[in-house]
């Protein structure tokens, strides 16, 4: 319980805490840590783990991202994947089936089913269009 009173305490006072020189407003924690931090761990990072690490409950911790992110956490955690995966995209010469299997799809066909309905536009032709600016 320890423990518990300790991460309400700061939830509840830190608009007044300091952390490495900075004021925490209220809210940051939820608008700019745990997207950072999923950011950060999108492979690996699972909601239990989540809350775990910024002191709250599964339920509320899920509350939180849903209200703030706009998603929920799954759906949250696959746009950063999709980011990231855009971003090895155009950042390599990858080829699209071994990005799918890096970001957990197993099969690429259902992957570009995906990117095309985000995107309106296959990996490949998203590729070389982006290549040509």
């Amino acid at each position: 319980m320890v423990p518990e009173l300790f991460a309400n305490l700061l939830r509840c006072h830190s608009d007044h805490a300091v952390f490495t020189g900075a004021s925490v407003q209220k809210g940051d924690h939820v608008k700019l840590r745990i997207p950072s931090y999923i950011n950060n761990h999108y492979k690996t990072v699972p909601l239990k783990d989540l809350s775990e690490h910024f002191h709250y409950s599964v339920p509320l911790c899920s509350q939180l991202i849903r209200k703030e992110m706009g998603a929920g956490f799954v759906a949250f955690v696959r746009r950063i994947q999709k980011n990231h995966a855009v971003a090895m995209l155009l950042s390599t010469k990858r080829a699209i089936s071994e990005i799918s299997n890096i970001f957990g799809y197993e099969n690429s066909e259902s992957d570009v089913r995906v990117f095309q309905k985000v995107y309106g536009i296959s990996p490949s032709a998203f590729r070389k269009k982006m290549d040509e600016k």
